[in-house]
Parts: structure tokens; C-alpha cells; sequence
């Protein structure tokens, strides 16, 4: 998958991914379940995780909060978070930047909780299926989703002008 807007430089992009991959490394395994074996061997930047996730922050992110996770990528660059820097030390990176910065923490915590959710969840955009799954005896969803077309969405929005407006209604989503 690439990147759709591109919102970190090349190193932050760069220590995104061993970020990724230090929460979701390749392990090399000597089982004889082929499935099994494929599955401990396949890290997060087999999956594009890291690109999926700057993709993701792109879209959903004000720009005070992307230079936050932007901030959060240089200090663990600055302590040696690298694609070549062994997952030992990449692992201990992790550990001191959470024990040192509450809020470096709660970012840490964010982005392996984004890395789970891509790796082991979010089908591939091709196949609609991800490669993770079979090993987890998840066999996919039962038919692909709907498109447009198939299912239009039915839920009228109502414009409010002014500053003020009495809505009458069964349910109110605000936000």
C-alpha cells in the first residue's frame, strides 16, 4: 500500500518502521506447519504497516498532532531506533522512552495498538484478505463488502445555519 499523503520525512518514515517492526518483528522458526512458519516469519513492514499508519495519521490528524508523532519519531531516532539497529536494542529504545515520557508513552501505546490492528486485521486492498488470518483459523468475511452502488447510505444530513435551531427527531448524531 502507498503512502496517500505524505506526512513524515525520510528518517521519521524510516523509524516508523522499525518502530513497526520492533512490536511486530519477523521470527524465524524451525516448525513444520508451513502456514505457522510463514506467519512468525512475516513482520510488520512485509504487511506496509508503517505506511498504512502514516496514510492513516495523514487523514486523521490536525497538523499540531501530526508534529507530535512527528516529535515522538526524532527523539526515538535520536536514541538509535533504525531499520538495522537489532530488535534487542530497538526493544530497549521502547522501554526507556516509555519509562522516561508519560506522554511519549501514551504515543507509543497508540502506535503499537495501530500496528496491531493493520497487521493482524486490515485486509489487503487486492485480495481483501489478510495474509495473517489463516494462521489465526480466521477464515475472512463471508462475501466482500458492498460497494456504493449495493448499499447507498440512506441517512439524510440536515445543514443548521444560524446560531441557533430546534431539530425534531428520533436520534440526534452530533459531531
Amino acid at each position: 500500500m502507498a503512502v496517500m499523503a505524505s506526512v513524515f520525512d525520510d528518517t521519521q518514515r524510516a523509524t516508523l518502521e522499525a518502530l513497526c517492526d520492533t512490536f511486530v518483528p519477523a521470527v524465524q522458526s524451525d516448525t513444520g506447519d508451513p502456514v505457522e512458519r510463514e506467519f512468525l516469519a512475516r513482520s510488520a513492514a512485509d504487511l506496509q504497516v508503517a505506511a498504512q499508519i502514516e496514510g492513516m495519521l495523514a487523514e486523521a490528524m490536525t497538523p499540531d498532532e501530526i508534529a507530535g508523532v512527528a516529535g515522538l519519531l526524532d527523539a526515538l531516532a535520536e536514541q538509535g531506533m533504525a531499520p538495522d539497529t537489532p530488535l534487542e536494542a530497538r526493544t530497549q529504545i521502547v522501554h526507556g522512552m516509555r519509562a522516561a515520557d508519560p506522554d511519549a508513552k501514551l504515543g507509543l501505546t497508540q502506535v503499537k495498538g495501530l500496528t496491531m490492528l493493520l497487521f493482524y486485521g486490515a485486509p489487503d486492498a487486492n485480495t481483501g484478505l489478510n495474509a495473517n488470518w489463516e494462521a489465526l483459523g480466521y477464515p475472512g468475511p463471508n462475501s466482500p463488502a458492498p460497494s456504493p452502488e449495493e448499499a447507498p447510505k440512506t441517512i439524510s444530513l440536515a445543514t443548521v445555519e444560524g446560531e441557533q435551531a430546534t431539530l425534531s427527531c428520533d436520534v440526534c448524531v452530533a459531531g
